[in-house]
């Protein structure tokens, strides 16, 4: 008898610790997790974070679409002192949790067989989504004087203009831009600084 008390004692002990860590967590119970930390887009919409987190580190991720391949990624800690990702986790368009159940949803975006729940919101947005509308969504950079998170559609970006805060966007001749390709062949732009006198 005591040893079936303390099997049940044990499952309920592991009931309740699960379901502690899927209740909502604050970013301090984050920072202080043990786990690794998954970052997931809620939106319909890709995002992307471009962002130094110190130590001349960048976080440079992209999000795919809620519930695709791409849509749930690996978070480092330090992404969590980040603004932006503050701003996007308060404002829903992402979730951001220690949940290790969730390397179950990646495999399953990863395979394609997780789908959105209705395919006519689906078809509702191809539909009514145009190239134009998706190219005025704005990406969070990082001023390349001033340090400072500042925002740029994809035009932008496309184009090779240097991400400047407003009250510098009169330097950028200082930031030449300048094609290179990353390790999978992609292009991007970089921007070394030029130095006059």
């Amino acid at each position: 008898m005591p040893r079936a008390s303390a099997s049940a004692s044990a499952a309920a002990k592991k009931a309740a610790e699960t379901s502690v860590k899927s209740q909502a967590q604050t970013i301090n119970d984050l920072r202080n997790s043990e786990d690794t930390l998954y970052i997931q887009n809620n939106t319909s919409f890709r995002i992307t974070i471009v962002e130094g987190i110190g130590a001349g580190k960048t976080l440079d991720m992209r999000l795919e679409p809620k519930n695709t391949d791409g849509s749930i990624k690996m978070l480092p800690k330090e992404a969590l002192n980040l603004g932006g990702v503050q701003r996007l986790w308060i404002s829903g368009r992402v979730n951001i949790s220690n949940d290790p159940n969730i390397q179950d949803k990646i495999l399953l975006l990863m395979g394609g067989h997780l789908k959105y729940a209705e395919s006519a919101s689906q078809d509702f947005l191809a539909n009514t989504l145009t190239p134009a509308e998706t190219d005025k969504a704005l990406i969070q950079r990082t001023c390349l004087m001033t340090g400072q998170p500042v925002f740029q559609t994809q035009a932008d970006i496309d184009a090779g203009v240097p991400p400047l805060a407003e009250h510098v966007k009169d330097k950028a001749y200082l930031f030449p831009a300048t094609q290179e390709l990353d390790a999978e062949g992609k292009p991007y732009w970089s921007f070394p600084k030029v130095s006059i006198g």
